[in-house]
C-alpha cells in the first residue's frame, strides 16, 4: 500500500509492494496466485485508509486469510521491529 519511495526507504521484513490502483487486482493475482495463503495488508499509519479498502478487495477476489495491520509501519517502528530496505 505504499508508495514505491516509501516501501523502497523501509517495509515490514518479506512485505511485497502492490500499489492499490487501476492494476491492483492484476498484480494481487499474478504475485499471489494461491487465495489460501495468509495476507497483511498495512499502510504508513493509522491514518491511512487504503490498507482497509485493498483487505475489502482481496476478500471479494476470493482470498479467505487477509488481516489488515491497522496502526502499520509506524506501530511496527514504535515497537523497536526493524524494517527491510530495497
Amino acid at each position: 500500500m505504499l508508495p514505491e519511495g516509501r516501501y523502497s526507504e523501509g517495509h515490514l521484513p518479506g512485505a511485497i509492494n502492490l500499489p492499490f490502483d487501476h492494476k491492483f487486482d492484476m498484480r494481487v493475482e499474478v504475485a499471489v496466485p494461491d487465495k489460501n495463503t495468509p495476507m497483511i495488508v498495512y499502510c504508513a499509519s493509522v491514518d491511512c485508509s487504503l490498507a482497509p479498502r485493498a483487505a475489502e478487495q482481496l476478500d471479494q477476489l476470493g482470498y479467505n486469510k487477509v488481516f489488515d495491520y491497522r496502526a502499520g509501519k509506524q506501530d511496527w517502528l514504535e515497537a523497536g521491529f526493524p524494517l527491510e530496505k530495497s
